[in-house]
């Protein structure tokens, strides 16, 4: 990690800056980052013009499974990073996050986030064959897009991208088993804003779960 992590405007962000602008496209990456008191996991986003425009460091630390990163890591500084492209409001997390389903319904609830692009580093230990159903969930609960991006190899792999909705005429698409894959897809908000208008989960929810508990808490918790 001495070596490797870099500051937000290090290395890496000099070659894909380059790049974006070469090609007027926006450029998600991830790398690790130093901070004050350590190294994160961190996602940076540059713009057309090859601008920074966010940083998101990773929020949650796995320590299960193929997973030690809170032996080396340090968590994120508590920030989300939302942008826009055509209409379409973004935001990253990375790997683990996707297990704290109140990281995904805040974006989408309280910022409209409608686009998540999730990218992680699953290894096929034990917890590996859960992701898909996470990715899923989290997609459709929420009514987003969601982008979940594994790195390639053959314990890794994987990668889906799971629509607004699910059913038989409405699939997630999955990417290359373990290789490389260059894959391009078109999102579509009339197709977000139709799940949205089909069925009305979020409009649905109320304002505030903090309910008053009927009933005795001596038996719900089992004890007489």
């Amino acid at each position: 990690l001495e070596e490797l992590a870099e500051a937000e405007d290090g290395y890496s962000f000099s070659v894909w800056s380059a790049l974006a602008r070469k090609y007027r496209v926006t450029v998600v990456y991830g790398f690790a980052a130093k901070v004050a008191g350590g190294y994160t996991i961190a996602t940076a986003v540059v713009g057309t013009r090859g601008e920074l425009i966010a940083v998101y460091h990773k929020l949650h630390l796995a320590q299960f499974g193929d997973s030690m990163e809170k032996e080396y890591f340090v968590p994120g500084n508590r920030q989300l990073a939302i942008f826009e492209i055509n209409g379409f409001r973004i935001a990253p997390i990375i790997c683990y996050d996707i297990r704290a389903p109140e990281l995904c319904r805040t974006l989408a609830v309280d910022h409209g986030v409608q686009v998540v692009l999730h990218t992680g580093a699953y290894a096929r230990d034990p917890s590996f064959y859960s992701w898909h159903a996470f990715a899923q969930t989290r997609a459709i609960e929420n009514q987003t897009y969601f982008l979940s991006l594994n790195r390639a190899g053959g314990h890794f792999g994987g990668s889906v991208l799971c629509p607004p909705w699910i059913d038989e005429h409405h699939q997630p698409v999955y990417l290359s088993e373990n290789k490389e894959q260059l894959y391009v897809s078109t999102l579509s908000l009339q197709v977000l804003e139709q799940a949205r208008t089909d069925y009305t989960f979020l409009e649905d929810r109320l304002s505030d779960y903090q309910l008053p508990v009927v009933g005795s808490m001596s038996t719900v918790s089992g004890k007489k």
